[in-house]
């Protein structure tokens, strides 16, 4: 196992775990926070900087033969539509950045309102800028970039109904069934759309297969 920290300048890695790394054929990348209210320092550091880094390292991997993004189903949830294809994000890669090396946190909190805009929340917007990343740094990489939606428990694999988070509608499922949350402030005519996990995992091992094909 190698230890990284996305939030850091070259992942933090050493030159010895660097060396071990760049023998890698397939890379899935689907380390983020998902806090809707996480503070957008972080969330940019994780989501966006985090993606800018290993894009840069997956370009000295001379063997790599995919390179797959997960993204969110929400990432561009301003528009009514969402077809499979990149669009114009919030904000540019390098310009979050910069904005975070110059302002405080104080400073940047206060125009967090300001910068998401019609995004909900830090999370789906720095998933959208890091859909554009992706798109900028990974010229000359074999990617890919899926958008799964709400992923619940396992519907077969490993085993019916695994899961190792309480995240989003799994934890909805266990405060009811627990007697914790007794009413929830919803619209009845939306759609919660929920997908089990070892569906999405089926997804972008296909999808990484695929990537590698059209190489």
């Amino acid at each position: 196992m190698v230890e990284a920290d996305l939030s850091k300048l070259g992942l933090e890695l050493s030159q010895e775990d660097q060396e071990l790394l760049l023998d890698t054929n397939v890379i899935f990348h689907a380390a983020a926070t998902v806090r809707f209210n996480e503070a957008l320092r972080l969330a940019v550091n994780i989501n966006i900087r985090g993606t800018k880094e290993l894009l840069l390292l997956a370009k000295r991997m001379p063997n790599l033969k995919s390179f797959v993004y997960v993204s969110t189903a929400f990432s561009y949830c301003v528009h009514n539509f969402i077809e499979e294809k990149s669009y114009s994000p919030p904000i540019e890669t390098d310009k979050i950045l910069t904005l975070l090396d110059i302002l405080n946190d104080k400073e940047l909190d206060k125009i967090t309102p300001i910068l998401i805009d019609k995004w909900p929340n830090t999370y789906v917007f720095t998933k959208a800028i890091a859909e554009d990343t992706v798109r900028q740094y990974s010229v000359g990489i074999p990617t890919c970039i899926v958008r799964p939606s709400i992923i619940t428990s396992t519907a077969k694999e490993p085993v019916r109904g695994w899961i190792n988070n309480i995240y989003g509608a799994v934890g909805v499922v266990l405060g009811s069934a627990l007697g914790l949350l007794r009413t929830l402030h919803c619209d009845p005519d939306s759609v919660a759309e929920i997908v089990p996990a070892d569906y999405v995992i089926s997804h972008f091992i296909a999808a990484s297969w695929d990537t590698a094909k059209r190489r």
